[in-house]
């Protein structure tokens, strides 16, 4: 049986990059400036950008300062 972190709906939610300024108290703009320098993966979809929900926690995870975030992605879901 997969885990949770294995269920496709929990690897291929998209989000908007304002969605995700507003999950990490970050400016829209910011979001923008980390997709444009290819720190946060994206996809575009016609003329938006979004942001799988698994990239956005893996990109958390590797600049969390004092050690690791929770794996838990409840906020994401």
């Amino acid at each position: 049986m997969p885990t949770k972190a294995q269920e496709p709906e929990a690897q291929c939610r998209l989000l908007t990059c304002k969605a995700v300024a507003e999950f990490c108290s970050f400016s829209v703009r910011k979001i923008y400036a980390l997709v444009a320098s290819g720190e946060l993966r994206s996809y575009k979809i016609g003329q938006s950008r979004r942001i799988l929900s698994s990239d956005l926690m893996d990109w958390l995870v590797e600049h969390a300062e004092g050690g690791l975030l929770p794996a838990d992605e409840e906020g994401l879901q």
